[in-house]
């Protein structure tokens, strides 16, 4: 669901929500919470932007696209 380089940016709180989707189904227990989540993202090096209000985590993007977008160039 993730992709590492240094270039894209992922919604902190989209990339917590996959990971949740994720934990739950793999492990059919309770996650982290998104603090922890966070925390642990910035020591593996993924920092914070803020951009607008919105917090991104930069150098991970998520690699699924919609079903209704084909390619990148429609974003």
């Amino acid at each position: 669901c993730c992709v590492i380089l240094p270039t894209l940016k992922a919604s902190a709180g989209t990339l917590y929500e996959l990971f949740k989707g994720w934990y739950e189904t793999e492990f059919n227990g309770e996650p982290m919470s998104g603090t922890a989540f966070g925390r642990r993202l910035t020591e593996l090096g993924f920092h914070v932007e803020k951009v607008g209000g919105k917090k991104w985590r930069v150098g991970v993007g998520i690699a699924e696209l919609s079903r209704k977008t084909s390619n990148l160039s429609e974003f």
